[in-house]
């Protein structure tokens, strides 16, 4: 956790006194092993190997009680419009929302992973 927030720090040190930390480079703020598990659950759902996976390909591994929580997690992607068609979700979009998670949700690592992976079955 102190390596993690020593990178935070760090990079609002390096925005100077604006105190502005973009969420586009949060990414880089997951250690190597979270960013290990989401890209493996990604390769998982990217059946094509198009970069791009839809909601149906979610909806077969996503472990979720019912289509309410099921729905909720696809609101998670700038992209979703569930009322549109199948939602799309890309690599980066699959990876910043896993980023998001692990800076408000988890408290370390091991503990990100093992849900990620659990999640996804990977």
């Amino acid at each position: 956790m102190e390596a993690l927030m020593k990178k935070v720090k760090d990079a609002c040190e390096k925005r100077g006194t604006t105190g502005l930390l973009k969420l586009g480079k949060v990414g880089e703020l997951l250690s190597a092993e979270c960013k290990a598990i989401v890209e493996k659950a990604f390769a998982k759902l990217d059946k094509t190997g198009d970069g791009i996976i839809t909601s149906e390909d979610l909806r077969k591994y996503y472990s979720a009680s019912d289509d309410t929580n099921f729905d909720a997690y696809l609101a998670n992607f700038d992209s979703s419009d569930a009322s549109a068609g199948p939602v799309e979700v890309t690599k980066a979009e699959f990876i910043e929302h896993y980023t998001k998670q692990r800076a408000s949700i988890y408290p370390t690592d091991e503990y990100f992973i093992t849900s990620v992976g659990g999640c996804w079955g990977v």
